[in-house]
């Protein structure tokens, strides 16, 4: 009896630390969120969201000119061609340290004169851009398109494995898990609240994100991980060609790393066989896209120079109309 008094003592005594520890790191990284973001409409804390079960129409802009956490305006509404969609993280986006007027879909619609839909978001990944392609608030906001375009960088490998990228920072991040059986993506979903909890927690983030770098970093892990992307493509492409009963032209350019993990490389040659056209940064320029003025080093993104540089080199490689 004495034992089991412990125990119970001491499952209460690690709930509370876990709660204790959720309250503290959450509203720790909640106010560093508004200093940076200076932004009152934040997600709860705590809980996974099933894809299903996602709102996508809390990502519209509010109006700004960066559009923090929000999808871009469009550009180029009142061309008469058929729009092109962007999807990617806060590369695409242009995150905070670009204007509309300074991002990649801005500079691609004056080129092509053609409407561009930039529907990144910062601190997503693949999982939103398939999320996007199986939701009808995607297709009543973005009239049908016939490219595609999603800029790749190394973050979108470890999204597809973690629920929140930063554990400090309250971006909600939701995943598709791999069914190696069926070879096929499934939402992560868990039934039970208290599961549900301890597997969202903050202090379960750490250990995630811990557990993922080890992961991703193990050249044996190389083949699954390419897989497990290059499935997001495929199914987000079948998506979008099943909705409009045609295919579409889909690019993915390779915002490349100055040295590519092996699962990268294997990525690039898997979505060629699929009919994915590829770009990578590295062939386009011999301009160092990792330096100044092309690269803001203070928050590590591209700059409006490198877009001035990149996008002109998109569409000629990618034969964009």
């Amino acid at each position: 009896m004495f034992r089991y008094k412990n125990l119970i003592f001491v499952f209460i005594a690690l709930l509370v630390v876990i709660i204790s520890a959720e309250v503290v790191i959450g509203t720790a990284g909640r106010l560093r969120y508004r200093v940076q973001r200076d932004s009152k409409d934040l997600p709860p804390l705590g809980y996974i969201i099933h894809p299903d079960r996602y709102n996508l129409s809390q990502y519209v802009c509010n109006g700004s000119d960066n559009c923090q956490t929000k999808m871009r305006l469009p550009s180029g509404v009142g061309f008469r061609k058929p729009p092109i969609v962007i999807f990617g993280c806060s590369f695409a986006h242009g995150d905070t340290n670009l204007t509309q007027n300074q991002t990649f879909s801005y500079k691609l619609s004056q080129y092509t004169r053609r409407p561009v839909y930039n529907r990144a978001v910062q601190g997503k990944g693949l999982a939103f851009m398939l999320l996007q392609t199986k939701d009808k608030y995607f297709y009543q906001t973005v009239p049908e398109a016939d490219t595609y375009i999603y800029v790749l960088m190394y973050d979108a490998f470890r999204r597809m494995f973690s629920y929140k990228f930063d554990p400090v920072e309250p971006y909600f991040m939701f995943r598709y898990n791999y069914d190696k059986k069926n070879k096929k993506l499934v939402p992560d979903d868990y039934s039970s609240p208290l599961k549900n909890f301890l597997k969202s927690t903050y202090l379960a983030s750490f250990y995630n994100a811990y557990k993922t770098k080890n992961y991703i970093n193990d050249p044996q892990n190389a083949q699954e991980i390419t897989d497990i992307a290059l499935l997001h493509f495929i199914e987000a492409r079948k998506n979008i060609e099943k909705h409009y009963n045609k295919t579409v032209k889909f690019i993915v350019l390779f915002y490349s790393d100055p040295e590519p993990m092996p699962f990268q490389l294997l990525l690039k040659d898997k979505l060629i066989k699929n009919n994915f056209i590829v770009l990578e940064t590295n062939n386009l320029t011999d301009v160092d896209l990792f330096k100044q003025p092309t690269y803001l080093h203070e928050n590590g993104h591209p700059t409006e120079e490198a877009w001035d540089l990149l996008t002109p080199l998109i569409i000629q490689k990618a034969h964009i109309n």
